[in-house]
């Protein structure tokens, strides 16, 4: 299943996933919070741009340091475009797989995408 789409192994019937789409048990997440419980944090871009805004930039470390990520407010980007934002990925997502292929991030050597952390949990 080297270098296929994960459509491509989804589509071929297989009982379970191959093992390189698994992660192992020990770096698997833990617990039965669901996500609507989870507190995502929130950075505003605004607040912390201006100097001397402690708590925002208390709030981008915090995010960093537990989730590895974090949602952006007063970023400045219209209302417009992250609705054609949506509605090109939605689009996209809606194309055939043959249309999709065009697109296709294909990797023959076992990483995963441009993602260079995943293939280390793998390991």
């Amino acid at each position: 299943d080297q270098g296929k789409l994960v459509q491509e192994v989804a589509a071929g019937g297989l009982p379970a996933p191959p093992s390189r789409y698994v992660l192992k048990e020990e770096v698997r997440p833990t617990g039965g919070v669901a996500a609507s419980e989870l507190a995502f944090p929130t950075v505003d871009l605004q607040r912390l741009a201006e100097p001397g805004d402690v708590e925002e930039a208390a709030k981008l470390r915090s995010a960093l340091d537990s989730w590895g990520l974090f949602a952006v407010t007063g970023h400045g980007v219209p209302e417009e475009l992250l609705d054609g934002i949506l509605d090109a990925t939605r689009e996209f997502f809606h194309l055939p797989a043959e249309a999709k292929l065009e697109y296709a991030n294909r990797t023959d050597d076992g990483d995963v995408g441009n993602n260079p952390c995943l293939p280390c949990l793998l390991i």
